[in-house]
């Protein structure tokens, strides 16, 4: 990937300005783009004039990309800059894949593999068969959809359900929603997004011929102004939890979460459960509380997730609720699908702390089971313990024995180690903040210090370190996430956060 990406030199995508090699990882420094994202953009109103010139820039970028033969695969409003001047910046071909550049029939022959972003994936994407050109050009139809309509016309409530419409749902014409849009650049945007590959264009030069006739048709009368905006969720962040999104939805493609089924009447819980787990609030603006109540949402929502395989439950991964900015039961429905949300809220007043947590039912936003839990928070064991027991109970589980001492295994003999990595991890989720990363990184020492042998610490310190090289692209950092990660893998070679980070 990194031979083909540096391979591409051109004013409308962003340069790669190095390529750091470290145990059998790629990474790419690329160049600095100063500006806003299309995501950003669509919040504001745009006219025809303005959609001309993004779209023919946009398709500049693809027609040298792929005139090397490379793919981008992850064509979407996120990867497309746009500087003051109005410049786009094709970003991120950190997917990008080769094909014959002789043939823009010729495909990419990976099966068995998804990549992309769901709502800009293309048909035969989601069928795993092989791409080609006509996979980009999918993908940016829907990107120029969506700046004329300000809606993208697959995404619905659930991975499910907009895989369903990408395969097999027409999107609602564009002049219903906007009227000043002209019936040929429908046509042109419609060709672009047609189920079958051999119906779209065949190649990005022919579909950019296209437009430039279609610009040309449209007289200076006709660039009116399109439609305001809808305000958008937040940003995802950063390529740590974006690379964990994309991981999300392939377990979601394969099967993981299940449409919503009926509550049980005997216990008045939905089966299965499909939960998300919200981050807890802190009653002060006390940052250690806060990462406190951080750490131990991540942990419920980690030891939760261990008995997905055997019971009836689906956790959603608290990196997607923090991504999507999710803080109620309507948002986590809409976002997730899920019938169940657990939230709660934290106090610590000297060495005690007061926990409420409540569970709620999404579809119908009634509290169905509520608990406060008043503990010592130098027993950081039992603190946990209570929470993930009760919220079990109140979840209707019936735990096998050894599943139940899995649910309390800490890792660690030292009550003090584990508050120390409580509040370090709790750090990490508000990573954003370099002051953050710095106070993780001071927590997981000294949780070491009390137990070297800590697995979970180990690899706490080797996500604080990658997010240092993230930060910094200093590679001291990344060689140091390294021996942090593999020590906590030799320490317990299950530990499925050390290997994450590696």
């Amino acid at each position: 990937m990194c031979g083909l990406t540096r391979s591409i030199v051109d004013s409308h995508i962003a340069a790669v300005h190095d390529v750091l090699e470290a145990r059998g990882e790629t990474y790419l420094v690329l160049e600095l783009v100063e500006g806003a994202t299309l995501r950003e953009r669509l919040k504001q109103p745009m006219s025809l004039e303005q959609f001309f010139s993004i779209a023919d820039q946009c398709l500049q970028a693809l027609v040298v990309a792929h005139a090397q033969g490379v793919l981008h695969c992850d064509i979407k409003p996120e990867n497309i800059m746009l500087s003051s001047d109005g410049q786009v910046k094709i970003l991120d071909f950190g997917v990008a894949r080769r094909f014959t550049r002789s043939d823009q029939s010729t495909t990419i022959d990976r099966p068995g593999t998804i990549y992309g972003t769901l709502a800009y994936m293309a048909p035969e994407v989601l069928l795993e068969k092989p791409a080609d050109a006509r996979t980009d050009i999918f993908s940016l139809g829907v990107v120029f959809y969506e700046l004329l309509t300000g809606e993208n016309p697959f995404i619905a409530d659930s991975f499910v359900e907009t895989s369903d419409r990408i395969r097999g749902e027409t999107p609602a014409p564009i002049r219903i929603t906007n009227s000043e849009v002209p019936e040929n650049l429908e046509k042109l945007v419609n060709r672009a997004m047609a189920k079958d590959p051999a119906q779209r264009y065949c190649s990005v030069h022919e579909m950019l011929c296209d437009l430039r006739v279609v610009e040309g048709d449209v007289t200076a009368s006709g660039l009116a102004r399109l439609l305001p905006r809808k305000q958008e969720p937040k940003s995802k962040g950063r390529v740590v939890l974006a690379t964990l999104a994309g991981l999300l939805a392939i377990a979601l493609f394969a099967g993981l979460y299940f449409k919503s089924k009926p509550m049980n009447r005997l216990s008045g819980r939905p089966t299965p459960v499909q939960l998300a787990v919200l981050p807890f609030t802190a009653s002060s603006d006390d940052p250690n509380t806060q990462a406190l109540c951080n750490g131990l949402t991540e942990t419920l929502a980690v030891k939760l997730t261990q008995l997905t395989g055997a019971y009836p439950l689906q956790v959603v991964p608290t990196s997607e609720v923090r991504a999507e900015g999710i803080s109620n039961a309507e948002q986590a429905r809409k976002g997730f699908g899920v019938n169940l949300v657990l939230e709660g809220s934290l106090q610590e007043s000297g060495n005690r702390a007061r926990i409420v947590y409540s569970l709620v039912d999404a579809a119908t936003l009634r509290q169905i089971s509520a608990e406060t839990i008043t503990a010592d928070t130098s027993d950081a064991f039992g603190l946990q313990d209570r929470v993930v027991e009760s919220v079990v109970t109140m979840l209707g589980l019936q735990l096998r024995g050894s599943d139940r001492q899995n649910l309390v295994a800490h890792g660690t003999q030292e009550p003090a180690a584990h508050d120390y990595y409580l509040r370090g991890l709790g750090y990490l989720q508000e990573y954003q903040h370099p002051e953050n990363i710095e106070s993780a990184i001071a927590l997981f020492s000294r949780a070491l210090e009390r137990d070297p042998k800590y697995a979970l610490a180990h690899a706490g310190m080797g996500q604080a370190y990658w997010l240092k090289y993230d930060a910094t692209y200093e590679a001291d950092w990344l060689e140091r996430a390294g021996q942090a990660c593999e020590h906590a893998v030799a320490l317990d070679s299950e530990s499925a956060p050390g290997q994450r980070w590696m």
